[in-house]
């Protein structure tokens, strides 16, 4: 670290291991004046208004008994990326071990703090965020450098002022126990001259270490936020709110600090619970919501952001609503969206495949069969697949033709319930896959566990299953069973049938499922349908 020696303006150079006690300026550039390193050199005494920034620096630190001052603009040097690099990811630790920081506030011209003071620019910078943050002791000082008070003296007037938490400012709740959120939103109103610079102010904050590419622009503020989420579970870091929203889509990440303006009073929560939910809205529609953290205000509310599902265990972040805010005790209400979920994604780039214009198409509809909501037989949502999507009501394609995609489903006779799954066979079908029903009391339960139960969120192979369970190639699309001493028969069969999905009209394959009463022993015995249901028990309303 360079310092400067305050008392003959020369520099020496010391390993962090033996820094001795220093002040540290805080201060608003102004570009032309600025005395760099260069000038510092020179024999010749720089005539740039920036170097009175320098002198009374050091004199306010002799007058501490200090011997060394860090100034930004001349102990770096600016023509070395490699020095600046070093020097911007060190600025908060730099700041934290400074003795004392004086803020010089150029533009103040008074010697209270009041009105005037919230007016001045250092408030609005973005560099200075931290500057504020990271020292113990801080003193304002106006144009003249008359002191106006330190941080500890004005800590209502400078959170006023900046909407950070006093505790934050005074440094007596640390700055990780804030959420990233919060954090993000003290520098929603804070500017820099450089876009890249609008991330790279920000490293400190969260102890983030990172090269600098100056000419990437906002790109830099994206990495910041790739870098914060592999190294934080804070999912707070997605609450922000997009500046222009319109229906449709949009990434998981913001594009500047200025979206999470709204963010003051949002906190993380204290173990992570990242599964998504189920949200039954007032107009009946069923959709997906991913708990983000807590909104502080006069109670307690979940925050949550609108997920929409287009693949398995795969989602796209909705724009509208913005956010959505639940109380703790309906939160508490609404179901997981599968309890046997251990994975799951959400983009952040959008897919090509499903995009229109660049953004997704908000018609998108994905590649599946469609299952109707009938009568009295339900999905089982305890089990489902990743490849169930409840909002849709589309059970998505698998990959590959050799896939087994099994669904479990619970039918209703009466009071009595029926366990069976159904499985979906593509192996040498283009367009409709086979049925197969499997019966829970009949069937061995080896057979029942392996393909329902154990593998709800990965996929099995047909040769594997076939290999283990051979009974399973004797399976067809009608399945005989007894309710009360009475003979059943379900069956099952995909053909392709005008539905709307999402408000729009669209040709799918579809699943048509029957369960009646039969009353004879043959398979074309005739008998009186009870009707069936293709839902999910999570969505009852529907």
């Amino acid at each position: 670290m360079r310092l400067l020696h305050t008392g003959t303006l020369k520099f020496q150079d010391f390993a962090e291991s033996t820094l001795p006690p220093y002040a540290i300026l805080s201060h608003t550039w102004d570009e032309s004046e600025e005395v760099s390193l260069q000038d510092m050199i020179s024999p010749y005494q720089s005539t740039k208004r920036g170097y009175v920034k320098i002198t009374e620096t050091c004199r306010l630190a002799r007058s501490q008994g200090l011997d060394y001052a860090w100034i930004d603009t001349c102990c770096i040097d600016k023509t070395s990326s490699a020095e600046l690099t070093e020097s911007i990811n060190s600025m908060f630790r730099w700041y934290h071990k400074a003795s004392v920081c004086f803020v010089y506030l150029s533009d103040l011209h008074t010697a209270v703090a009041g009105p005037e003071m919230a007016q001045c620019a250092w408030f609005s910078r973005g560099w200075t965020l931290q500057e504020l943050l990271a020292p113990s002791t801080l003193g304002f000082y106006n144009s003249s450098w008359i002191m106006v008070g330190t941080k500890a003296q004005l800590e209502k007037d400078v959170s006023d002022i900046t909407r950070i938490p006093a505790t934050a400012i005074r440094g007596i709740i640390p700055l990780k126990s804030f959420s990233v959120a919060q954090k993000m939103s003290w520098a929603s109103q804070r500017v820099t001259t450089r876009t890249e610079d609008v991330a790279y102010c920000l490293l400190g904050l969260f102890d983030i270490h990172m090269p600098l590419i100056y000419g990437e622009g906002s790109r830099a503020f994206r990495r910041l936020q790739e870098e914060i989420s592999t190294q934080a579970s804070d999912l707070t870091l997605f609450s922000w709110v997009p500046a222009e929203t319109a229906p449709g889509y949009c990434s998981m990440l913001a594009s500047s600090p200025s979206e999470f303006e709204h963010c003051v009073e949002i906190t993380a929560y204290m173990l992570l619970e990242p599964l998504p939910r189920h949200d039954d809205d007032d107009d009946l529609t069923y959709r997906y919501i991913l708990p983000l953290g807590y909104r502080l205000t006069t109670g307690l509310s979940h925050i949550s952001i609108h997920i929409r599902k287009y693949g398995p265990a795969l989602f796209v972040r909705e724009t509208e609503p913005t956010l959505h805010e639940v109380s703790v005790e309906a939160m508490a209400k609404s179901p997981l969206l599968n309890s046997a979920v251990e994975t799951f994604y959400v983009s952040i780039n959008l897919d090509t495949s499903i995009t229109r214009n660049g953004s997704l198409d908000p018609n998108y509809i994905p590649r599946g069969i469609y299952m109707p909501s009938q009568n009295n037989i339900e999905i089982n949502t305890s089990n489902s697949p990743v490849s169930w999507d409840a909002r849709t009501r589309i059970c998505f394609w698998p990959q590959s033709s050799n896939d087994v995609m099994a669904l479990p489903f619970v039918a209703s006779v009466g009071r009595h319930r029926i366990q069976f799954g159904l499985l979906l066979d593509f192996r040498g079908r283009w367009v409709y896959p086979a049925c197969r029903l499997i019966d829970q009391e009949s069937t061995s339960s080896t057979l029942f566990f392996l393909v329902f139960i154990r593998t709800p969120n990965q996929l099995m192979n047909w040769a594997d299953v076939g290999f283990k369970l051979p009974e399973i190639q004797g399976l067809t699309n009608s399945l005989r069973v007894e309710v009360a001493g009475k003979p059943y028969e379900i069956t099952a069969s995909v053909g392709n049938r005008d539905v709307k999905v999402d408000s729009e009209a669209v040709n799918l394959p579809t699943l048509y499922m029957d369960i009646k009463e039969v009353s004879g022993a043959g398979p074309n015995a005739d008998g009186e349908s009870v009707g069936c249901q293709v839902s999910s028990t999570a969505n009852a309303k529907l």
